[in-house]
């Protein structure tokens, strides 16, 4: 039986041998009354799609085209952590647990960091103090209390509030006995009324972005590590212990003492840690440039 389509057989555009007219459906041809081609979307047109920028990019002078409504009165609340209009996303705790993990080393990985941290501690119990410095939403503190339940005394430090708030309610679920205290404040800038008489103070990815977000030179940098270390070894009682979680710069980050501010590469940051006061100084571990130093306050 004869294939239809081919030869002689009618194909699908009517004629012989399954061709189309020339001419019927040429391309590059435009329908009558159009200057564009349809396909394209006009940028003048009023339903043109318009580039949206995300709200927390645009700075407190710029006002969005879109938004034609009034705000809502004073007297009508909103639940939900508040972010100031151009402060930086991570300042807002929602933002920051779903992005820290993944902006680091990974969601996976960066578990495994913290987990190898948890195990490094000594053991904690009733008589513990532990103040996690820069706690975040947490992150460590909450790993820390659920390794160790009978911890009995807690101390969390960091200056955005909503995030230290959200801390404070995790720790407390975990550890309902214990003693939980907040303060929300800077290290490193002479701040009174910081804990003290700790046996353990952690401080998880801390000394590193600081340095860079204070921006300066790298002696500007370096000073100011040195004035955080030392804060965090006031903070502990003789025979305490540091412990510091930090992610080291890439080999090729280098520049002198009066360039800009950078991350302190491995022997700067034990070197750093030494010249704070510390001593039994070592990296109890490290997976590429994620490194955890452990550090001893000498008995006096």
């Amino acid at each position: 039986m004869p294939r239809r389509g081919r030869g002689g057989g009618k194909g699908r555009g009517g004629g012989k041998g399954g061709r189309r007219r020339p001419g019927k459906r040429g391309r590059g041809r435009t329908r009558p009354g159009s200057e564009r081609n349809p396909r394209v979307p006009d940028p003048n047109a009023a339903d043109s799609p318009r580039r949206i920028v995300h709200p927390l990019s645009r700075t407190p002078e710029e006002a969005s085209p879109m938004q034609s409504e009034a705000p809502p009165p004073a007297s009508e609340s909103t639940e939900g952590p508040a972010l100031e209009r151009g402060a930086p996303p991570w300042e807002h705790p929602d933002w920051y647990d779903l992005h820290d993990d993944a902006w680091t080393a990974g969601v996976v990985r960066e578990a495994e960091h913290y987990h190898e941290l948890v195990l490094a501690l000594p053991p904690l119990d009733a008589h513990d103090h532990l103040v996690d410095v820069g706690c975040g939403t947490g992150k460590a503190a909450v790993q820390i209390a659920d390794a160790y339940p009978s911890l009995g005394r807690v101390s969390l430090i960091e200056p955005n509030v909503a995030k230290l708030e959200r801390a404070e309610a995790r720790v407390r679920e975990l550890l309902p006995d214990a003693v939980i205290q907040s303060l929300s404040a800077h290290v490193g800038e002479g701040t009174r009324g910081l804990p003290h008489a700790a046996s353990l103070v952690v401080a998880a990815s801390v000394v590193m972005p600081t340095i860079e977000l204070r921006g300066g030179s790298f002696a500007d940098g370096v000073e100011w590590a040195l004035a955080a270390l030392a804060e965090l070894r006031a903070m502990l009682d003789p025979g305490g212990l540091l412990y510091l979680l930090e992610t080291l710069p890439p080999p090729w980050s280098v520049g002198g003492v009066e360039g800009p501010a950078r991350r302190l590469s491995f022997p700067e940051f034990e070197a750093a840690i030494e010249e704070a006061g510390f001593v039994d100084v070592q990296c109890v571990y490290r997976f590429r440039d994620r490194v955890v130093f452990s550090a001893l306050k000498e008995d006096s």
